[in-house]
């Protein structure tokens, strides 16, 4: 039998690298903002010791035709869930573990973000999933041919283009349908025939274009039509058509966005100081970290148990959860606040009236 010596400076190596690695986990939190925290393409699963939260519909890569979509999900045992993405976060708290949110998406990419908190423990989960809605504005632009002149190009990608065209009549009737997958990423070549479109961790994706791809841009300003010539490398795109698990597929619709996205986070604490239209909490995981939350005439604020929609009931100790944004200032601007009221002992007023006397007096 052979056994396993280590040196002694071997030894000391493991026990320093042991305290570098313990340390660097106790100083970690979870303040979840979307986009400080990479997730897997087509995730939407995140487990922690006691939290198992998946969505279970819709699909990542979703197409939709429907402003609003129903978001299930569970969470594995009794959460305080927030929702952001939308056009209006929502938090909520689970029923046997299970949740069930109607979301109002934007017309365009919509990136859902779903996050599980313990409510004793502070204990955290997040999962993410895109949705696509094609609304009038997109899917009804007019079908602009994308330029193919040339023919040596063409000549070159003959192939593989003939095996994923949509020029048969079947195929060009079925292209009329609304698509029910799509990928988000960026352009990183173009060519005369296709684009190649890079979803980080999604891989490199090649997308060839027909004489049947939409093509918008969506801006600011709204949405207007635009051809495979108004595409660059860099713009930020929404292929409909193809899923993140294609590598390669002609594109129903491509969309371009350079409309800016306001990434919303969420947090949960118990209230340590109300201070006029602001809020600190301190933070359930780690005691000493916390959260300054700054809210206005906007912001709504919902207290279980209570018809009160003010600020001005939350106290301290009450459990909070917010969703909103972090501002310059490095506070929190709350979209939504949802105060759970802290267990308070109710002091019994003293009697006044005298005992009764005695039936042997």
């Amino acid at each position: 039998m052979v056994q396993n010596q280590t040196s002694r400076p071997a030894k000391l190596f493991i026990f320093i690298l042991g305290l570098l690695v313990g340390g660097l986990a106790a100083s970690s939190y979870f303040f979840f903002f979307a986009s400080e925290v990479k997730k897997e393409p087509g995730q939407v699963t995140s487990e922690t010791k006691g939290i198992l939260l998946s969505i279970d519909s819709p699909e990542n890569g979703s197409v939709t035709s429907n402003s609003r979509v129903k978001l299930d999900g569970t969470t594995g045992k009794n959460t305080i869930v927030i929702i952001t993405g939308g056009k209006q976060d929502a938090i909520l708290q689970t029923s046997e573990g299970k949740f069930s949110q109607e979301v109002e998406l934007f017309e365009g990419e919509n990136q859902l973000t779903v996050y599980a908190f313990d409510k004793a423990t502070g204990e955290n989960a997040q999962a993410s999933l895109n949705i696509l809605y094609l609304g009038s504005s997109i899917a009804s632009s007019a079908i602009l041919a994308a330029e193919n002149s040339d023919s040596k190009l063409e000549e070159d990608i003959q192939n593989i283009r003939e095996k994923i065209s949509t020029k048969s009549a079947d195929l060009k009737d079925a292209s009329l349908s609304l698509p029910k997958s799509h990928f988000f990423g960026t352009v990183i070549s173009k060519n005369k025939l296709s684009i190649s479109v890079d979803t980080s961790l999604g891989g490199i994706k090649t997308v060839f274009v027909d004489d049947l791809t939409k093509f918008s841009y969506q801006s600011t300003k709204g949405i207007s039509q635009v051809s495979l010539e108004n595409l660059n490398v860099g713009d930020k795109v929404s292929v409909a058509g193809l899923s993140i698990e294609d590598s390669i597929g002609t594109a129903k619709y491509i969309i371009k966005t350079d409309k800016p996205v306001v990434k919303h986070g969420a947090v949960v604490g118990t209230v340590r100081q109300v201070k006029g239209a602001n809020l600190v909490l301190a933070s359930l995981s780690l005691k000493n970290l916390i959260f300054e939350i700054k809210t206005n005439q906007d912001t709504k604020v919902s207290i279980e148990g209570s018809n009160s929609g003010s600020l001005s009931a939350v106290q301290i100790d009450d459990l909070v959860a917010v969703s909103g944004s972090l501002d310059k200032n490095g506070q929190i601007a709350a979209t939504n606040v949802f105060a759970i009221p802290a267990k308070r002992n109710v002091e019994q007023p003293e009697s006044t009236s005298s005992p009764s006397p005695s039936i042997n007096q």
